[in-house]
């Protein structure tokens, strides 16, 4: 389903990696899905990696910066789903001039579905951790990645006190299409 209302996220870097600038659409898409955490007293002057835990993560990124910086046109689809939405988006990451870099995510599409309280930022924690992929939005379970609500339902989840943390980290199927998009866009004349 086509979102009602665009929407057109971007943060900027500067040339330190420091995110300096954010839109009023990062504002609003905070504002409405819990993200107090990223507003702007907190996030601006912070180091980009310093919000990214995963290292496999953090790798792709910062070659996707160098990419931008470079002048090559970085962009990739990626799912930024919430408790009552599946959400697709489209990054698009653009080298500036003096080495600053934005990130500029448009939503694509928007579907209703089923509550997954995992993804509920609010919900209490246990000190167990579950692995969600940042591109696909699938579920660790041993070794594959599911959908989240299989996922949810393999783990057992919601059958617990208290839900475990989310961890976010990329898939192998994602890594894979990501590094060669990366590969692609390095050896690109």
């Amino acid at each position: 389903m086509k979102p009602s209302i665009p929407l057109c996220v971007r943060y900027s870097i500067d040339d330190k990696d420091r995110i300096f600038q954010v839109n009023d659409d990062w504002l609003r898409f905070a504002a409405e899905n819990d993200g107090g955490k990223v507003t702007p007293p907190s996030i601006l002057g912070k180091s980009l990696w310093s919000c990214i835990e995963d290292p496999t993560l953090s790798e792709l990124y910062q070659k996707l910066v160098e990419a931008a910086r470079l002048g090559k046109r970085v962009r990739f689809n990626y799912r930024c789903d919430a408790p009552e939405f599946r959400r697709l988006f489209e990054m698009e990451v653009v080298g500036r001039e003096h080495r600053t870099v934005d990130f500029i995510s448009t939503l694509l599409d928007e579907e209703k579905r089923a509550r997954v309280p995992l993804l509920d930022c609010y919900q209490p924690r246990s000190q167990e951790f579950v692995r969600v992929c940042s591109w696909c939005q699938r579920i660790a379970v041993g070794g594959e990645w599911l959908p989240v609500e299989a996922g949810v339902e393999a783990l057992g989840i919601m059958q617990k006190s208290t839900l475990p943390a989310v961890s976010h980290g990329i898939c192998n199927d994602c890594l894979v299409k990501v590094r060669k998009e990366l590969a692609a866009l390095v050896n690109a004349a």
